[in-house]
């Protein structure tokens, strides 16, 4: 086995980092409500991610109580380790970001998503990204009809289901 090989080896058993990302900050916060709210997602959404990563590991992380959760000793040993890897790659985040021969992103995004998406999810969060990324010009439509293309109206289309068409890379 080469190089190549062995390091996709190792990235195919990594657990759904997304999952890992909840688990710190229900770890943190001690509770998956707070957690949802700093990561601005539902509290069944946590739930759903931390049930997730526990089936992943085959063990429970949390020990959940009235008010909150605790780390079982396999969670406590795992938020360790989670907490290493996220600090070592917001280091290199911090190192990449501010090295000034690196590129910043610019130009015109054209996103389409539902009206209710757009008015619960990403007009809220919109004037934070402008304000990290002042350069992108977002432009953003709405239409709850079936996406059948993209790249010639929008770079970007966002619906909640299953939807087949030129252009159209599924997200999971």
């Amino acid at each position: 086995m080469n190089r190549g090989q062995s390091v996709a080896k190792k990235r195919d058993e990594l657990p759904p980092l997304n999952a890992l990302r909840v688990f710190e900050a229900v770890a943190r916060h001690g509770s998956f409500a707070e957690a949802a709210t700093v990561l601005h997602v539902t509290h069944w959404a946590v739930g759903k991610q931390i049930r997730l990563l526990e089936d992943w590991f085959g063990v429970p992380l949390f020990e959940r109580r009235p008010r909150g959760v605790v780390l079982t000793d396999e969670g406590a040993a795992l938020l360790n380790d989670v907490s290493h890897a996220f600090e070592r790659l917001g280091v290199a985040a911090v190192r990449l970001r501010h090295n000034r021969s690196t590129h910043r992103i610019s130009g015109v995004v054209r996103v389409n998503v539902p009206m209710s998406f757009a008015l619960c999810w990403l007009l809220p969060r919109l004037a934070d990204f402008q304000a990290r990324y002042p350069e992108v010009d977002v432009r953003v439509s709405t239409t709850s009809r079936k996406l059948r293309y993209v790249g010639d109206v929008f770079d970007i289309g966002v619906r909640s289901g299953p939807e087949e068409g030129a252009g159209l890379c599924p997200v999971h």
